[in-house]
Formats: C-alpha cells, structure tokens, sequence
C-alpha cells in the first residue's frame, strides 16, 4: 500500500460521510432518532450482560491456557 493513499483516505472518508448524512431527508433522520430513544428506554437485563461477558471471559481464559500449554 503506497503512504499516499493513507492520507488520501483520511480526507475522502469523512467528507463522504458527511455528503451521505446531507443526503438523508430530515423526516427519515427525525424517526430514526425517535426509534432509537425507544429502543434506549427498553428494560435492561443485567443478568444476560452478566452471562455474556462472563462467556467472553471464559473464552479468552481458554485461548490463554491453551496458548501457554498446548
């Protein structure tokens, strides 16, 4: 990959970013936000959350046991 085309994309990314968020009509960015503040105000299971994140910590306590003695 040539240096150039690095900085190049630093530049092209946001600016297309911002053409692409111009180009959504107001109504359509009005009744996304109102879904998600819907979504935001859903109950919260604290138990699930808990499960998942000790699932990942098994996971990589896995990946290292078997890093260290496989």
């Amino acid at each position: 990959m040539k240096k150039d085309s690095c900085s190049d994309d630093l530049l092209i990314v946001p600016l297309g970013l911002l053409l692409v968020i111009r180009m959504i009509p107001p109504e359509v960015i009005s009744e996304s936000r109102e879904k998600a503040n819907a979504l935001i105000s859903r109950p919260k299971s604290y138990a699930a959350a808990i499960f998942i994140v000790g699932l990942w910590l098994l996971c990589i306590a896995g990946i290292v046991y078997c890093y260290y003695n496989c």
